[in-house]
């Protein structure tokens, strides 16, 4: 297992360009989960908004955090079938699909104050953990 830091000033977008690779790396092979790690869980307050900015970057999906968990599907768009009736199109497939069905989890948002919540769970399919934000600021 290879360790990579990357220490830059505030801003640089080492977050933005660690989320990209997590999300590439699932979408690349649909199994390839990945972590954000935070030290306290007050510092995922705004894990919701976790996905904005870059779910611009891959129009072909849609994003969204439940819960502590990375969810992304392929995009779907609504249009009438040929009796007049909704139907939904996955964008990346063309195929047929439910306006609920086909999210999967990408990824899961995890604080190291609450790892006593995760003893025993298995992350099986974890590829790559960013530990964001680990150098105190003073």
């Amino acid at each position: 297992m290879a360790l990579n830091f990357v220490v830059s000033y505030r801003s640089a977008g080492k977050t933005y360009a660690c989320k990209e690779k997590g999300i590439k790396a699932f979408i690349r092979d649909n199994t390839t989960q990945w972590i954000l790690l935070r030290r306290y869980e007050s510092e995922l307050l705004t894990k919701d908004e976790f996905l904005t900015d870059i779910s611009k970057q891959f129009p072909d999906y849609d994003m969204k955090v439940n819960g502590f968990k990375m969810m992304i599907r392929h995009r779907v768009k609504q249009q009438k079938d040929e009796d007049g009736n909704n139907v939904y199109i996955d964008c990346v497939t063309g195929e047929k699909a439910s306006d609920s069905e086909r999210w999967e989890c990408m990824g899961f948002l995890l604080s190291l104050s609450t790892y006593q919540n995760y003893k025993g769970t298995s992350f099986d399919n974890v590829g790559m953990i960013l530990f964001d934000e680990f150098i105190k600021e003073e």
